[in-house]
């Protein structure tokens, strides 16, 4: 219980497993925080309250902190490296960028073929 506001404050608990964070009220059961759930309450936070947490509201929000936008650089600006003559590597950048398409393609792939 929270003496200021006298709401009942979570127990937070992470799944390593999962890789997922609920959170444990008293009276009630385990509640998955989602990242834009977790974005909802960042956002809820008033300015004031902000302050009060050490942090300039018109320069750093605690919203701000989950990144939503993530810029990404075309390929003329990530070029392949040379091992050899023969050889050649793409950056890391691109290889999990590769990575990410991929399980993407699969994730959809995998969801289609269980809704047919």
């Amino acid at each position: 219980m929270d003496p200021h506001t006298e709401t009942p404050q979570p127990q937070y608990r992470f799944n390593s497993q999962q890789q997922n964070i609920y959170a444990e009220f008293k009276q009630s059961d385990k509640l998955l925080m989602t990242p834009e759930k977790v974005l909802c309450i960042l956002q809820a936070i008033s300015d004031e309250d902000v302050a009060l947490l050490g942090l300039d509201p018109i320069f750093a929000r605690p919203d701000w902190m989950i990144i939503q936008v993530l810029p990404v650089p075309p390929p003329y600006v990530r070029p392949s490296v040379a091992f050899n003559s023969t050889n050649r590597s793409e950056d890391d950048l691109t290889n999990k960028l590769m990575q990410i398409v991929r399980s993407i393609i699969f994730v959809v792939t995998f969801v289609v073929c269980t809704i047919s």
